[in-house]
């Protein structure tokens, strides 16, 4: 415990110098990896450029087996066609980079443009073999507002003509029920939120100021995808676009019921916000990495300084996308090792 401690106070310099030869090992092609060059798994966190209003989200995981798979595909505007979506400016050309000509799975956590947006361009431009949809849409009776009504039919929109090329491909529904059939040797998929039991509802007097958008907007974020992804010794935890009151309710206690409020590495939950610091810091044991992947609107750079004084100040090592730009973790099933690329960092520009 002392040591792990002593490896989390390091400054952000002294822990990047210590691990970048490691890490540089995740640049290799998939050909490569399959081959048994790398035995590593590497864990992207890719800085979103922002547009619409939303944060953005999107992580890339490449096994030692070779295998791509998505999280997520962070911003495209569904309301206008705007010239960026962050699959065409962002996630592909990281992705051939790297050697990937495919993607081997994709995960849709939820219908928020910041999180399947990327798609919108991706679905008929990169091929993706395989597509797991969250599929979750609250229903209080009451009429969507045309913001949420254009973001469902252009996120359905886009699943559907996907599905027409790749027939038998799209599973809908995703929770902790769903086989991803990702697994192999050494490393392990396991869809954790929503629950299989049911969606969860409302939580009393969540965010009064926020009453024009409630339940619709916080539910779908409240059901987001959650995935653990177990290498070796070592876990990696996306907790999802759920907020505060919502892990307090319904997923903290529903995952320590079952010995998984933990892990090695966190994508913090809500983007990274840091008013969601008592439930992380009550995991056990704490995580040893914390990303926040933040867009880069003046505010939310705020919400990544805040972020990473709170968590770093409890001694857990701390990245967010709009400050330090691409996180990658890499591990062997033991070590970690982090390095981040500053140069995939974004002015913000609507257009």
């Amino acid at each position: 415990m002392r040591a792990d401690k002593a490896k989390c106070s390091q400054t952000r310099r002294t822990f990047i110098r210590s691990t970048v030869c490691a890490a540089g090992m995740a640049g290799l092609p998939a050909s490569l990896r399959a081959a048994g060059n790398d035995r590593r798994f590497t864990f992207a966190v890719l800085n979103p450029d922002c547009m619409a209003g939303g944060a953005g989200q999107c992580v890339v995981m490449l096994t030692p087996g070779g295998k791509c798979y998505l999280w997520d595909t962070a911003n495209g505007c569904p309301h206008t066609n705007k010239i960026k979506n962050n699959g065409k400016d962002i996630i592909v050309p990281w992705l051939k980079a790297h050697g990937v000509d495919a993607i081997d799975g994709l995960i849709i956590s939820h219908y928020h443009a910041d999180h399947f947006g990327g798609f919108l361009w991706m679905h008929d431009h990169f091929p993706i073999k395989k597509v797991f949809d969250n599929s979750f849409v609250p229903n209080d009776g009451k009429p969507l507002n045309e913001h949420d009504s254009v973001e469902l039919a252009r996120a359905k929109a886009a699943l559907e003509a996907w599905e027409k090329t790749h027939p038998g491909m799209l599973v809908r529904n995703t929770n902790s029920a769903t086989s991803l059939g990702w697994d192999e040797d050494g490393v392990k998929f396991e869809v954790v939120w929503p629950p299989r039991e049911g969606h969860v509802g409302p939580v009393a007097n969540f965010r009064k100021s926020s009453a024009t958008d409630f339940p619709f907007h916080h539910l779908l974020n409240a059901n987001s995808t959650g995935l653990r992804v177990t290498v070796g010794k070592r876990t990696f935890f996306i907790a999802g676009d759920i907020q505060e009151q919502y892990i307090t309710a319904y997923m903290r206690p529903y995952l320590e019921k079952r010995g998984l409020w933990n892990c090695d590495v966190l994508v913090l939950p809500g983007h990274g916000n840091s008013r969601n610091h008592d439930d992380v810091l009550a995991m056990n044991p704490r995580p040893k990495i914390a990303i926040g992947s933040i867009g880069n609107l003046p505010w939310m750079i705020n919400a990544g300084k805040s972020s990473q004084r709170v968590f770093s100040q409890a001694g857990i090592e701390t990245y967010t996308t709009n400050i330090h730009g691409d996180v990658v973790v890499t591990t062997d099933g033991d070590a970690l090792s982090a390095s981040t690329d500053p140069s995939k960092l974004y002015a913000y520009d609507p257009k």
